[in-house]
């Protein structure tokens, strides 16, 4: 089993709504492949990667570590980061209904 711990934030393009994350791919199970194609901005339903599965895939991201400011974080177009983290740097999960 590959240790699948971290989502791709995609700082490049803005989200749905101001402040909110663009998060890669779709959710996939352990034995699927994993989904490298759109963007959510629903962290329940994003893929969730190990870091071993992005370099296959030929993506060399930064990864956020601890101490990083959201400065930093923001800079890069895409980072790799475990989910918690996004908590340390002010993001907070909300939930969202809305008609389009």
């Amino acid at each position: 089993m590959r240790d699948r711990r971290y989502v791709i934030v995609c700082n490049e393009h803005s989200g749905m709504f101001r402040g909110t994350l663009l998060f890669w791919g779709s959710r996939t199970e352990d034995g699927q492949e994993r989904s490298f194609g759109g963007y959510t901005s629903d962290i329940d339903n994003c893929e969730i990667y190990s870091e071993n599965e992005v370099k296959e895939k030929g993506y060399y991201f930064p990864k956020y570590y601890d101490g990083m400011t959201w400065e930093e974080f923001r800079g890069y177009d895409d980072i790799l980061i475990e989910p918690e983290y996004l908590e340390r740097l002010g993001y907070k999960q909300m939930r969202v209904c809305y008609k389009p």
